[in-house]
Formats: structure tokens, sequence, C-alpha cells
């Protein structure tokens, strides 16, 4: 099994598995850049590679989401399952603010068509029961709250999804967001062989209760080629 370290990642890796990092001496340099909002080294992210496939789990202010793809039960391999993390600078109203929005990017491109393809984005340990389920227009998000501290994620609605991924079975489908107490799960009928399929997560962090009410619901609502762009895929 292989993984790799990357603290503050506001870059994608260049590779699907970084080399050893030393987070105390911080002589990794590959992710470091400069700081879009608070101190260097606040977050980090692990690849997990193993012979059954990829997942990937980063930490934030309340706990550590990881995020994994699989169908029918098989966790997708590396090279049909890419995930990319990086750091986001909040595009608010006025007044509003977060302390970090970031990023997860999840690219499928398996060798044959998979059915029943399930990317999910999960609590290793729930901090709590989800706190609100504020969705939008083409946003589905929910939030959780420990002690003085908000974690909201979003992602994109079943009418964006469907826009975008017109070859992956969602027409007739039921709902493919699915809401659980420890986070989300996307569920695609279809994913077809030797095509580029691409979701997104992005994870705001805040104080709790907020300075303006909604700057972290605001912030997650993240149009998916902005994503793309960031992390260079765009």
């Amino acid at each position: 099994m292989l993984s790799g370290w990357c603290i503050t990642c506001q870059i994608p890796h260049r590779w699907p598995v970084t080399s050893g990092l030393d987070r105390g001496s911080k002589s990794d340099q590959e992710c470091y850049t400069p700081r879009l909002f608070g101190e260097l080294y606040t977050s980090w992210c692990l690849f997990i590679v193993s012979p059954h496939g990829r997942i990937m789990v980063i930490q934030n202010t309340i706990g550590a989401l990881l995020f994994s793809a699989y169908a029918k039960g098989r966790i997708l391999a590396a090279e049909e399952a890419i995930f990319k993390h990086t750091q986001l600078e909040p595009r608010l109203p006025p007044g509003m603010s977060v302390d970090s929005l970031e990023a997860v990017l999840v690219v499928l491109k398996p060798q044959v068509p998979l059915d029943a393809v399930t990317i999910s984005c999960k609590w290793v340990k729930v901090p709590g029961p989800w706190d609100d389920r504020p969705s939008g227009e083409c946003l589905d998000a929910q939030s959780w709250v420990l002690d003085d501290k908000l974690v909201l994620i979003g992602t994109e609605d079943s009418d964006s999804l469907s826009f975008r991924l017109t070859e992956h079975g969602l027409l007739n489908a039921p709902y493919p967001v699915n809401y659980c107490n420890e986070g989300f799960e996307i569920v695609l009928p279809l994913v077809p062989a030797c095509r580029i399929t691409s979701l997104h997560f992005i994870v705001a962090s805040n104080h709790y209760p907020e300075p303006v009410d909604c700057s972290a619901w605001y912030a997650v609502d993240v149009p998916h080629g902005h994503v793309l762009t960031a992390v260079g895929e765009g």
C-alpha cells in the first residue's frame, strides 16, 4: 500500500500519489503555496492507494472526510478514479467570509462501462448529527456543527448533474444525490468507458454562529467549471 501527504494543498498534485512528506520539517515544497487565509499548513489530505483501489481523506476543523468511488461494492482502481484536492478563494457577497474553502474533484475514466457507480463524501467519524440541509438551485448541501465550528459541504444537484452528464442514465433514474447523516453519496447509473466523468464536493469551514448568516452556504455554491479551472483541468 502506498500513501502520500499534502498539507494546505492549494494546487493539485502532479502525481496521483506524492512521495513521503515529513510534516514536521515541511521539506516537500511541491504543495506549499502562498496562503489564502489563516496560517500555512493548517489542513492536510492523504491519498491511500492499495491493490484494491484509491481513496482520499482530508482533515478540517471538526473531523476527517473520506472520499471514495465504487461500483457494485468494488472500490474503483487507481487508474479508474482520481481525486484532486485544492483550496479555493471564496467568491462571496460583500461582508461575508469563511475561514477556509476546499474543493475535491473526482475524475472517473474507466476502460469499460460501469453500472451503478457511487461516489461518496463521508465523515470518518461523524462529529455529531447534521445541523441543516440548506439546499438551493443547482446545489445540494448540508452542514455539521461541533462546538463553535461549522462545516458545510455542497455538491451539484440533480438538474446540474443531468445537464452535464447526458450519457450517464440520469434522466429517468432516482434522484442521484443521497443525503446521509455521515455525508453524501452520488449514484450514477452508468459511467461510459474511455470518457472523462467528473464531479465535485466543496467544503467550507467557518465559526459558529457565523458572523454573517449563510456565508458558508454561499461559499460552497461553486460552478463545476470553476472547480475544473482551480485544479488545472479547465
